[in-house]
């Protein structure tokens, strides 16, 4: 099990391999995956399908809190396709999902961390800046909103100096 602390600035890459499912037409992995920020969500079972659509559905609400323009991408590691294709088209929300039918994303992310600690905020490199759901959790939340604003508005700067 790693800490926490110690994935703070690791870099965190997508495999080759994924299914993309996207929320609508327009999405496309490359889109995404280009976004300076992002904030991804590592589900690595799929136990209960209804559970899964509510708990989709509640994380969505709350992630659209902290910001509304960073790229949303839920990393599914699954055998069953078309119940996480049921899930996604119960979850009517903008968020897609990347699908890895096996366990390379997280083997090669070394994401051997507690259930509570697979959301994952990233800077435009893929490296781990928070770690942790903060929805439920009024700190975290405002953690989040605070990192995602700085990190918009380093790259802001950065774009008005060259």
């Amino acid at each position: 099990m790693y800490e926490v602390k110690s994935m703070v600035g690791r870099k965190i890459t997508f495999p080759p391999g994924y299914q993309w499912i996207p929320a609508n037409q327009a999405q496309t992995a490359e889109k995404y995956l280009q976004k300076d920020v992002k904030v991804i969500t590592f589900i690595d079972n799929l136990s209960c399908t209804e559970c899964g659509i509510r708990a989709l559905n509640f994380w969505v609400a709350e992630m659209k809190k902290i910001d509304s323009d960073v790229a949303y991408i839920f990393v599914v590691q699954t055998k069953n396709r078309d119940e996480l294709e049921m899930m996604a088209d119960s979850v009517k929300q903008d968020i897609p999902f990347m699908l890895y039918l096996t366990d390379l994303f997280k083997t090669n992310n070394e994401l051997d961390v507690l259930a509570h600690n697979k959301t994952f905020l990233l800077d435009k490199e893929n490296k781990i800046v928070l770690v942790g759901e903060p929805f439920g959790n009024e700190k975290l939340t405002q953690l989040y909103k605070k990192a995602v604003s700085s990190l918009k508005e380093e790259y802001a700067h950065e774009l008005t100096e060259q």
